[in-house]
């Protein structure tokens, strides 16, 4: 009876079963069998390719928090040597201003990467490529002679906007960059109130903003392989 029913079994294509419910001569469906390697399913390669692209976005947001807090400290050196120069001896080092805009851009791209995650994230990133895109165009039209002021204000204005975006609290150097925003137009105020006994004097909150950038290009590098889990 037993073999008359592994016949038939095979005939069907189905598993045969001994009287005690044992499969008999194939596996059941959904199982591997033992020394056979199964292909991945469909499900297994969605989430292979999920991983590959999640490490992918992770490495390209581990480069640009590199390269950002590199130009918070060579944006921040930039304005410190500007200010140190005119207030030592009166005299602007050329390009000193307007070389840091795209690099104070670049530097709140990766405090955005390095300390936010979902919607607030795309807004700080898309204010920190316009305050690039701005700043670049500042710089040219410095370089041309052109002196396009509309262009220092919108990169100015940008990076304000982005910094603000960043809340006061979360993951170092966020807030202080929030607060390097936040202070910015108070200490443009002072220097306009010490202009008015010397101009040089304006300098001072300006190196002031330089040095706190050059922190944040500091705590960004050194923060680096921190980078939060992608949403």
């Amino acid at each position: 009876m037993r073999a008359k029913r592994g016949r038939t079994a095979a005939a069907t294509g189905t598993p045969a079963y001994d009287p005690r419910g044992d499969v008999t001569n194939a596996e059941l469906p959904g199982r591997s069998v033992p020394g056979q390697s199964l292909a991945p399913g469909p499900c297994e390669c969605i989430l292979e390719r999920m991983a590959h692209m999640a490490a992918l976005r992770t490495s390209g947001s581990a480069r640009l928090i590199r390269i950002g807090g590199a130009a918070g400290l060579a944006g921040g050196l930039a304005w410190v040597i500007k200010g140190v120069a005119i207030l030592a001896v009166d005299d602007q080092p050329p390009l000193a201003f307007e070389v840091a805009l795209p690099l104070f851009g670049l530097s709140l791209l990766g405090v955005a990467h390095l300390t936010l995650l979902r919607m607030r994230r795309r807004v700080v990133v898309a204010m920190a490529w316009l305050a690039v895109v701005t700043g670049l165009v500042a710089l040219v039209s410095e370089l041309l002679d052109k002196g396009w002021d509309a262009s220092i204000a919108a990169s100015s204005l940008a990076l304000l906007v982005g910094q603000l975006t960043l809340g006061r609290s979360g993951r170092a150097p966020g807030p202080l960059t929030f607060w390097i925003g936040v202070g910015t137009l108070p200490a443009l105020a002072v220097g306009g109130v010490l202009a008015e006994i010397d101009e040089r004097l304006l300098e001072i909150p300006l190196v002031c903003v330089g040095l706190a950038w050059m922190l944040v290009g500091w705590v960004t590098l050194h923060n680096r392989d921190a980078v939060p889990a992608l949403p």
